[in-house]
């Protein structure tokens, strides 16, 4: 696993390279996945799918394209990356990376709506449910 972890961004890795690093046969190396109910192939894509969705929704890489966030993380074809990226979190990168955008923009506004939910709250009074506060 710390191999595969160690080399997500390599497109060239293949189960069999992967068995023979950690000095075992393919078929064994297999075998020891499907214990876990996953193929390497897809611990695989699916680690690269993660990392790629936490680099969409950061916003420290907004600068950077999803192109050259999925190329960084070893899909060569944008089929096959949209594709996967679809089945796994139900939204294309694009969308992915635009209901990122506008939760961060709307975090501020929701930090400031919930401190004053909280303080209405704590003004209500009991047994009545009525806002002490008489703009609420």
């Amino acid at each position: 696993m710390r191999h595969i972890e160690n080399n997500l961004t390599d497109p060239d890795v293949t189960p069999s390279k992967i068995a023979d690093r950690c000095k075992m046969s393919t078929r064994y190396a297999h075998r020891l996945f499907s214990a876990e109910g996953e193929s390497i192939r897809l611990y695989i894509v699916r680690r690269r799918l993660e990392v790629c969705r936490q680099m969409l929704g950061n916003p420290a890489q907004g600068g950077r394209s999803t192109t050259a966030i999925r190329e960084d993380m070893g899909f060569n074809s944008l089929a096959q990356f949209c594709t996967s990226f679809r089945q796994h979190f139900g939204m294309t990168p694009g969308e992915y990376r635009a209901a990122a955008r506008q939760r961060v923009a709307l975090a501020p506004a929701v930090r400031i709506f919930r401190r004053a939910v909280g303080s209405v709250k704590s003004r209500v009074f009991r047994g009545y449910g009525v806002p002490l506060c008489p703009l609420f």
